[in-house]
């Protein structure tokens, strides 16, 4: 469930009109920078849209260490759990 709202997310913000990213291209593998061209500007999007989704905070070391999808929707779960 929260690897859906990630990819829809990262759909609304890097997605057309905006940019290239397609639905096809997101899996839980798949990297913000090398495989999606984020740069960090899309990355503090993304990650700003998901706190005000689930209504919590990433903190700083840990946005910095969120590289693929997957690892974004694990760590919403987690904190989600907690």
């Amino acid at each position: 469930m929260e690897f859906e709202k990630v990819k829809d997310v990262i759909l609304t913000q890097m997605g057309p009109p905006h940019g290239k990213v397609t639905e096809e291209m997101i899996t839980p593998e798949t990297t913000f920078i090398e495989d999606l061209g984020a740069d960090s500007l899309d990355i503090f999007q993304i990650i700003t849209t998901l706190e005000e989704v689930y209504e919590m905070e990433f903190s700083d070391d840990d946005a910095e260490n969120i590289k693929t999808v997957g690892d974004a929707a694990e760590y919403i779960r987690k904190a989600l759990a907690n």
